[in-house]
């Protein structure tokens, strides 16, 4: 179970958190064109793997043009998120 302290992060696995507010897609790495994509990010050094040597299964677009791979699918990164900001919601209340 993720923890959901109210800080604005969401754990999109192996204990790493990223920022709800600096996400602005979330994709699955599969699609294609995207695999040409992140290897010409991997060379400019805007790609933060964050997967623990797992498969990435999702890729967050960040708002500085940042990319990070998680290990997480993007719909289950998406429901954290969705459940982190209900959980911020009701703590403002």
């Amino acid at each position: 179970m993720e923890r959901m302290d109210g800080s604005g992060v969401v754990d999109v696995g192996r204990g790493h958190r990223v920022l709800i507010a600096r996400i602005i897609a979330i994709a699955d790495p599969t699609r294609p064109g995207l695999c040409e994509r992140l290897e010409a990010v991997r060379r400019t050094g805007r790609l933060l793997d964050l997967t623990a040597g797992r498969p990435a299964r999702s890729v967050l677009v960040m708002d500085n043009h940042e990319i990070i791979l998680a290990s997480l699918r993007p719909k289950t990164v998406a429901a954290r998120i969705e459940r982190n900001m209900l959980c911020e919601v009701v703590l403002t209340l």
